[in-house]
């Protein structure tokens, strides 16, 4: 899986992205936007033996 990027306002698309193994990792703006995004990354594998 691949890092992702949601608008916070999306709460579907954010429970998706988490349901499926992301973790949130940052929240901006961007330069003359309005709208809050979020970066999503997949959640690391356990280390073998750990799960």
């Amino acid at each position: 899986m691949i890092g992702t990027c949601v608008l916070a306002a999306n709460s579907d698309g954010l429970r998706f992205a988490e349901l499926r193994g992301s973790t949130e990792v940052e929240r901006y703006v961007r330069d003359g936007g309005n709208d809050t995004r979020v970066d999503l990354r997949p959640d690391p594998a356990p280390a073998a033996g750990t799960a």
